[in-house]
């Protein structure tokens, strides 16, 4: 299973960033919400500044990678710019025709 998930990955890998950046905004989203929930009548605990902060820094990056999680000028500026990936481009295509 995971080794399918490693080819599905290699094969569409802006999809795959897409579906990580979702599930780990999603994930940041809600557990700076049950961090600052537990933290909700604790304010003597030590280092509560600081972990108020990390949760509200969590929510922050949870919430950008949400936003816009499949920028298209993002990925059409990376296909462009980079030798790499119009190599990694040129090998996907070719392993998509033999398989598909």
């Amino acid at each position: 299973m995971l080794v399918l998930a490693c080819v599905l990955a290699l094969i569409y890998p802006l999809t795959t960033n897409v579906a990580l950046a979702v599930f780990l905004g999603w994930k940041l989203l809600f557990s700076s919400i049950v961090q600052a929930a537990t933290l909700i009548g604790r304010s003597k605990t030590p280092d509560f500044w600081l972990q108020l902060i990390s949760a509200a820094m969590s929510a922050i990056v949870g919430f950008v990678l949400l936003r816009n999680p499949a920028c298209r000028d993002c990925r059409k500026r990376y296909v462009r710019t980079t030798p790499e990936a119009s190599s990694n481009h040129r090998a996907i295509t070719e392993v998509r025709s033999k398989f598909g």
